[in-house]
């Protein structure tokens, strides 16, 4: 069992302890294991602190990010601003790939970002054609980096929507 604890100095602890009945000669007894695990608890506090700051920023982060299974290419995650700027909730997107989304226009752009990944190559700033769930079609910049999320391989990709950038630089 865990325990917070006063010491004599006013001083807060965290002890872990653990008992069992034991025979002394002939009186039972407890036998009492006290272990200070206060550093133990700080450390898991801090750990909690980062990830909810790290689940936080890629949450919030303005640019599209998207986490996606290194295998079978299948979403992972996606923050709010992929959902804002695709047109689909994290929900109808977890759990289904690239092509039953039809996120991507097909043709050579694809081709070689796929076969760059599929080579562990990563991507950075290739332009390609997507679509939004709305039917538009939108020219996007996309770049990758390999992590690993639950001891599972998965690619990072940043989208960032680079159409009204295109359609200035072509008036």
């Amino acid at each position: 069992m865990k325990y917070r604890i006063a010491t004599l100095r006013g001083n807060e602890k965290f002890v872990e302890c653990v008992g069992n009945s034991v025979d002394f000669g002939d009186v039972p007894a407890i036998l009492l294991s006290v272990r200070d695990i206060s550093g133990q608890i700080k450390a898991e506090n801090a750990l909690k602190e980062s990830e909810k700051r790290l689940r936080m920023l890629f949450k919030h982060t303005p640019v599209s990010l998207a986490v996606v299974s290194r295998e079978g290419g299948v979403f992972v995650d996606v923050n709010d601003m992929f959902e804002e700027s695709f047109g689909y909730l994290q929900d109808e997107v977890i759990g289904k790939t690239v092509e039953e989304l039809g996120l991507i226009e097909p043709g050579f752009e694809w081709d070689a970002f796929y076969s760059a990944l599929r080579e562990g190559r990563q991507v950075r700033g290739m332009e390609l054609c997507c679509r939004r769930r709305s039917g538009e079609i939108c020219i996007c910049r996309l770049s990758s980096a390999f992590i690993t999320l639950d001891d599972r391989p998965c690619i990072l990709c940043s989208v960032e929507d680079i159409t009204d950038i295109k359609a200035a630089d072509s008036a």
